[in-house]
This record gives structure tokens, sequence and C-alpha cells, in this order.
């Protein structure tokens, strides 16, 4: 995760995580990827998804999703907000979940 640590879930301070996430979010625009990404990945907390069920959340939702696992992958991947899993690579979370605000 870009250098970062893991911090132990139980040490987090969630008010904090939900004010950082909640700034976060009122700068995406609705209707984006990367606002659907953050939606789905703030509703999963830090058991994160994977980029496949990310997609079919999405279309199950009639969200904004990306046309294939690769742009999905990209928009996260550019943005520090999004992280890989400690516990799984395949796994995205919200960086404020793994690491805290």
């Amino acid at each position: 995760s870009r250098g970062g640590r893991e911090v132990n879930a139980g040490h987090l301070d969630m008010n904090a995580i939900d004010a950082a996430n909640a700034a976060y979010a009122a700068k995406l625009t609705p209707g984006t990827l990367k606002h659907m990404c953050f939606t789905l990945l703030q509703r999963a907390g830090a058991r994160g998804m994977t980029t496949d069920h990310i997609i079919e959340t999405a279309a199950e939702e009639n969200m904004a999703a990306g046309k294939t696992r690769n742009v999905t992958n990209s928009c996260m991947s550019h943005d520090a907000a999004f992280v890989r899993s400690p516990r799984d690579r395949l796994v995205w979370c919200l960086r404020s979940f793994v690491e805290g605000p």
C-alpha cells in the first residue's frame, strides 16, 4: 500500500474515518467511475471488494462502471484514496479503512 502501514482495526477511530471519507466524497462527481468505486468500497468497509465484485455490484445497482477490469483497476490505482488490502492483493479498500484517516 504505497509505503503505508496496516493499523489494527480495533484501534481505528471510526468517527475520524467517517469524517475523512465524507470530506473526500464531497470532492467526487456523482455518476463517475471514481464515485462508484468509492461508494461501494465505503459500504464494504475494511473487508473491501475485488474488482470483479465492484463491477458486478455496480451492474446490479445500475451504477456507472468501468467497461473492463483494467479500466476500473486503473481508476483506483491512480488515486491514493484506494489501496490494495494488505491481507489479499486482489481486494481493494479505502485507504482510511486500512491506515486510518
